[in-house]
């Protein structure tokens, strides 16, 4: 990869470790602070994640389908200035999170409004964001190996982005939140700058075009206006992409099915003894799927998104049927703590490499229908739209299957929880292969595409 290959790559990520230092400070600690500290209400709790369900359920497509109709310039700049902007938003709207500083006294009220809007104030710059920054990677490159080097980027970035939480927890301290509140002032800022150096080092590089001898080539490209609906009637059409929203909703539901009660699961399983070990296994299930990625890039690059998806799903299945086949005697302390960490890494692995897999939709949809300048934006936002409910599904079918297990006897319920660890996974793996091998947007036909985008954009 030349120097100036490597800068995009790194540019690119620069968003990602924005968004990994924020978001697992947020998804760690915005609950306690809420309910621990702020002291907001079960009834006022319940209102703002109920609105922010539905405001999280349509955001992205919301924002997908504005980004890409209001503006009236190349996509590739409309992305980049919805970075910019909603970058430095994104940051404040962090910092807000934690700030001003309730206690259990306040007004319910007071303390409620704030809970609700502060987490669609937060959920709303980050849909905008990284609806953008997704839909970038369709329009930096058309070629798979330098998608490849970008997905790689995104996983080291991200991998150092995760670092914050263990750093915050120097600052935390339930009784006095002014240390905490300044780490995450600092963090906001540093994330703003790295939301800046996206936006301003990408747009330093030509857009992508066939060859050097269109240097001298207009390339200004006007928003080409397109209404919802026609979209939607557009992409009902197209079996590849439908293909890939029901293999991603799966693999939404599965992730936090997995993350959402991975702790837990270990708690159960080793009780309070071992409590470095449960650190190590929670820090190694935050961390190792990035380095999956990383890992996984070079053969992205050589083969393709396709082959490396299937080998994920087929190892998913065949942890889980390995599982299945030992004897709950095997499942000891040992084992289970291992076998959930390799599923939640085979998972997150598998999630991390869908933006690969949309933006080669995003150069389909452009060939088929004509599009000098695509809509990936609303591509994008329309795959989340759709698999978004599976992370709220996941935990309530979890909790309702396991609240009562959960206070009974290990000795008593752990076969149950075991079977049920094993058998999710079995079986949204299975239904995930069977609709990943009907997926023809692979190898030569994929390479068909991408070429032909070359020569549209060109035209």
């Amino acid at each position: 990869m030349g120097a100036g290959e490597t800068k995009i790559a790194l540019a690119y990520g620069a968003t990602n470790f924005a968004n990994a230092a924020m978001q697992q400070l947020f998804v760690t600690y915005y609950i306690d602070v809420f309910m621990n500290i702020n002291g907001v209400t079960s009834g006022w709790f319940f209102f703002g994640e109920l609105v922010f369900l539905l405001w999280n359920s349509i955001d992205d497509v919301l924002f997908g389908w504005i980004i890409d109709t209001c503006y009236s310039s190349h996509s590739y700049d409309r992305h980049r200035t919805s970075i910019i902007y909603g970058g430095f938003l994104w940051s404040v709207s962090f910092v807000v999170l934690f700030y001003p500083d309730f206690d259990v006294d306040s007004s319910p009220i007071v303390t409620g409004l704030h809970f609700a809007l502060s987490l669609c104030f937060y959920d709303g710059c980050l849909s905008w964001v990284m609806v953008s920054h997704s839909a970038l990677l369709a329009d930096i490159t058309y070629n798979t190996k330098q998608r490849a080097k970008c997905n790689m980027f995104s996983a080291l970035m991200s991998s150092i982005g995760c670092f914050s939480v263990f750093f915050g927890r120097l600052y935390w301290d339930s009784s006095e939140l002014d240390s905490f509140r300044r780490y995450c002032a600092v963090l906001a800022i540093i994330s703003a700058f790295g939301f800046q150096f996206t936006a301003h080092n990408i747009a330093k590089f030509p857009r992508p075009r066939a060859d050097e001898e269109l240097g001298e080539k207009e390339n200004v490209v006007f928003s080409q206006v397109i209404s919802l609906r026609t979209f939607l009637v557009h992409i009902s059409s197209q079996w590849n992409l439908i293909l890939w929203m029901g293999v991603s909703t799966i693999q939404v539901f599965n992730c936090h099915f997995n993350s959402n009660f991975f702790s837990i699961f270990i708690k159960y399983f080793m009780g309070n003894d071992y409590v470095l070990f449960q650190s190590v296994c929670i820090f190694l299930s935050s961390i190792c799927p990035h380095f999956v990625v990383m890992a996984l890039s070079p053969l992205v690059a050589t083969y393709g998104v396709y082959p490396v998806i299937k080998g994920l799903i087929i190892c998913k299945i065949t942890l889980a049927v390995l599982a299945l086949s030992l004897e709950i005697a095997w499942l000891s302390w040992t084992f289970i703590p291992l076998y959930l960490l390799l599923n939640k890494v085979f998972n997150e692995a598998l999630c991390r490499h869908g933006n690969i897999v949309v933006a080669n939709l995003v150069d389909e949809d452009a060939v088929r229908y004509n599009r000098k300048t695509s809509v990936s934006a609303m591509m994008f936002g329309v795959v989340a739209f759709v698999t978004k409910p599976g992370q709220s599904l996941a935990p309530m079918f979890t909790w309702a299957l396991l609240n009562d297990n959960l206070t009974e006897p290990q000795s008593e319920s752990g076969p149950t929880i075991v079977f049920l660890i094993t058998v999710v996974p079995l079986v949204c793996g299975l239904l995930q292969l069977l609709l990943w091998l009907r997926f023809t947007l692979k190898g030569s036909v994929l390479s068909s595409i991408q070429q032909q985008r070359i020569a549209l954009e060109c035209e």
